[in-house]
Parts: C-alpha cells; sequence; structure tokens
C-alpha cells in the first residue's frame, strides 16, 4: 500500500509489469540504460509542450523538486547515472508526458521520447503517481 505524504506521491508496484502500469491514469516508469540494447522504432511524435505550457498546477517544478529533495517516491529507490524518468499525467482527457534524467546526483528535465528511449533504455520500475 503507498503512503501519501504530500500533494503528490510516486508509488512503486510490487510486481512491476509495464502494460498494467500503462493503464493507470497517472503513472511513472523508470529506465535504466541498457547498452546492448539495439532497438530501431520507426513512429510519429506527438508533440504536447503546448498543453503542458497550460499546466495550472506547476506539476513539473513540484516533481523535479521533489525528486532532487529524494521526497517523491512512497520506497527507496537507488538511482544510476543516466537513469531515466518517464511520467504521464492525465489533463483535462489529454495526457501530458514529461521526461527527466540522473546525472551526477541530480535530476533535470529532458525530452520524452519513446523512440529513442526504447532504442537503448529498458523499464526497470513504475507505478502510479497519486496527485492531490
Amino acid at each position: 500500500m503507498c503512503q501519501v505524504y504530500s500533494d503528490v506521491t510516486f508509488c512503486t508496484c510490487s510486481d512491476f509489469e509495464i502494460d498494467q502500469v500503462q493503464l493507470l491514469k497517472n503513472y511513472w516508469v523508470l529506465y535504466r540504460y541498457n547498452e546492448a540494447l539495439d532497438v530501431v522504432i520507426v513512429g510519429e511524435i506527438m508533440l504536447d509542450n503546448m498543453l503542458k505550457k497550460y499546466n495550472p498546477a506547476n506539476i513539473l517544478e513540484l516533481i523535479l523538486k521533489k525528486l532532487n529533495d529524494n521526497t517523491l517516491f512512497d520506497k527507496s529507490i537507488d538511482f544510476v547515472d543516466k537513469d531515466r524518468l518517464h511520467v504521464s499525467l492525465e489533463l483535462n482527457q489529454v495526457n501530458l508526458n514529461y521526461g527527466f534524467e540522473f546525472q551526477a546526483n541530480s535530476w533535470s528535465e529532458i525530452e520524452y521520447d519513446y523512440f529513442s528511449w526504447a532504442s537503448c533504455y529498458e523499464e526497470k520500475n513504475g507505478g502510479e503517481v497519486k496527485v492531490y
């Protein structure tokens, strides 16, 4: 059971299955770099930057602050350089996708691009995002 301590908490799944996590309304997925992966994916990228701009809750700033304060997840997770975090949030029936990368003990925002991430990163963990 996920303990919620503040306005947003990333709950971890005990049995992580990417297909189940992606069915959630709001979710997160941790990706770990794997140089052995050599996947080529072709598709069209749908940009949601315009929608993110008008997000009234400033959720991006809140998530980034809590990531760097290590207060976002309900359980301790050991991150390594090049780890990436995908966050998908539903706002007004539209999914907004955010990307973050861990480097030198700090998180920063990056563009979430499924195609480039899937080519050399693998899903390691994920769960529900609870927003209050």
